[in-house]
């Protein structure tokens, strides 16, 4: 009999450890929201969904705790935020969606998409346009940044509330390095849905695979595609380095991603409320920039060190090559972003 009770017991605790497993995979359902400690909403307090596509620690994860903390502190936890992790409603596209809908209240993520509602987004996939983080951030904002968050506005019923980012992106690789413009012919390089990056890397020789960002891990593993542009921190966060051999330092193309919310929403809200949105959305981006900062140094020693992974970085001449071949992305887009929005950009470099 006590042996009976024993192996019963015995079964009970083998089940219950195997219920924990696999924790950690992207898809469990825990690991979509926050594990920070849950309060008590208060009493006639209004909740706020907010998407991340990212995990908890990310790199943008410190502008959005900045932001909910900071508008609870304003409006007296009048306006609650509750954060939504790894693409818990859906891809970018599908979350600037459901914003424009009104059925997802706010997102901070990559502003790649957002040419899809307007071709005049697709400024920030022109190579090279921005010299270095201080003029983007710069632009952004200003008037360059104004009068891309009211195009967006209008296009797709969302409001931008402040324009965090992503940073400049580089070339995670597998198998073949990128030291010279030469190295992309033929590379087949996954893109975001872009027709600007579609052209831009076809005009270098690459071969563009337009793919959504959860199947990228499985093709590489799968020789489905040689690489991929992303921050240099998803590749470490990401585990990119388990199946990736270098990375590849363009500084060629910069990634705003805009702490954004429902318009619909937005106007709902009392103008105090609303004003705190945006008083907290400023906190948020200038908290999220320095964290990504402090995460592009911390990631480059990693991949480098602990990563073993090849760090390369192109030379001014190959940079040069690189903008030489893509002078036809730039005319045959230019009229559509807008060649004064543009020229407002080009003429600021030299200010940097």
């Amino acid at each position: 009999m006590k042996k009976v009770l024993f192996l019963a017991m015995l079964s009970l605790v083998l089940v219950l450890a195997a219920c924990g497993l696999g924790g950690n995979n992207d898809g469990d359902a825990e690991s979509t929201e926050s594990k920070e400690p849950k309060k008590e909403s208060k009493e006639g307090s209004i909740v706020l969904n907010m998407s991340l596509p990212e995990g908890q620690g990310t790199k943008n994860d410190a502008g959005a705790q900045a932001f909910k903390l900071k508008l609870e502190e304003l409006t007296n936890d009048e306006l609650e935020v509750k954060i939504h992790y790894s693409n818990a409603f859906g891809g970018e596209r599908e979350v600037y969606e459901m914003m424009g809908q009104n059925t997802l209240d706010l997102a901070l993520q990559s502003s790649g998409p957002m040419g899809v509602f307007d071709e005049k987004m697709y400024m920030f996939d022109l190579p090279y346009l921005f010299k270095n983080s201080a003029h983007a951030r710069a632009m952004l904002d200003g008037e360059v940044g104004d009068e891309l968050a009211q195009v967006f506005e209008e296009a797709a019923n969302v409001k931008i509330l402040s324009w965090v980012e992503n940073g400049f992106v580089v070339i995670g690789s597998t198998g073949k390095e990128i030291k010279t413009v030469e190295d992309l012919k033929g590379y087949k390089i996954r893109v975001q849905e872009s027709e600007v990056q579609i052209d831009t890397w076809k005009a270098v020789g690459a071969i563009p695979t337009p793919m959504a960002w959860p199947e990228v891990y499985t093709s590489l593993q799968q020789g489905v595609i040689d690489g991929h542009d992303q921050a240099l921190m998803v590749l470490e966060t990401g585990g990119f380095d388990d199946i990736q051999d270098s990375v590849t330092i363009l500084d060629a193309r910069f990634v705003a991603a805009p702490i954004s919310m429902s318009l619909d929403k937005f106007n709902s809200l009392s103008e105090e409320h609303q004003a705190a949105l945006l008083e907290a959305a400023e906190y948020g981006k200038e908290q999220g920039r320095i964290r990504i900062d402090e995460m592009y140094a911390s990631s480059k020693e990693y991949l480098g060190t602990e990563g073993g992974m090849e760090i390369i970085e192109f030379s001014d001449e190959e940079k040069q090559k690189y903008l030489d071949k893509v002078e036809g992305v730039y005319e045959k887009w230019s009229s559509t972003i807008g060649e004064d929005l543009i020229k407002k950009v080009q003429d600021a470099k030299s200010d940097y």
